[in-house]
């Protein structure tokens, strides 16, 4: 709970012009670094916005993305990936905070299969599409 705090404070930040990477070590620092533009949809003045996100990553490393959107909205991530011999698809929900944010972190195990999987984030009538690499 205290990481998860400790990531949405960081994504306000962000807001007031802090740069933007996730990247989390076994001690749960974390770096920002800015994501270009072209990471965005325009969909209005609501408009969902990848914020922050760590998708390159290696084992026992922790991804992570963060949106802005409307507040109180109610967003999901999908994603796929193959894990030893199979495929896995998850599906997990997050409410954006007043702001607007909302931050999915997972840890990427080590019998994940390199490469590249998709990510579709949606909520509020809208969708954004990203992905995350795996790296060995």
């Amino acid at each position: 709970m205290k990481l998860k705090f400790g990531v949405i404070i960081l994504a306000v930040f962000l807001l007031a012009g802090c740069s933007s990477n996730i990247n989390y070590d076994d001690k749960n620092n974390v770096e920002f670094t800015r994501l270009n533009q072209e990471n965005t949809l325009d969909v209005g003045s609501d408009q969902i916005r990848i914020l922050s996100a760590n998708t390159t990553v290696g084992y026992e490393e922790y991804a992570s993305i963060s949106i802005i959107g409307k507040p109180e909205e109610t967003y999901t991530i999908t994603s796929r990936y193959k894990w030893g011999g199979e495929d896995v698809t998850v599906v997990e929900k997050r409410k954006a905070n007043r702001d607007g944010v909302a931050t999915w972190v997972w840890k990427v195990r080590s019998n994940t299969i390199p490469g590249t999987y998709p990510i579709v984030i949606t909520g509020g009538n809208q969708r954004i599409e990203t992905s995350y690499t795996v790296r060995p």
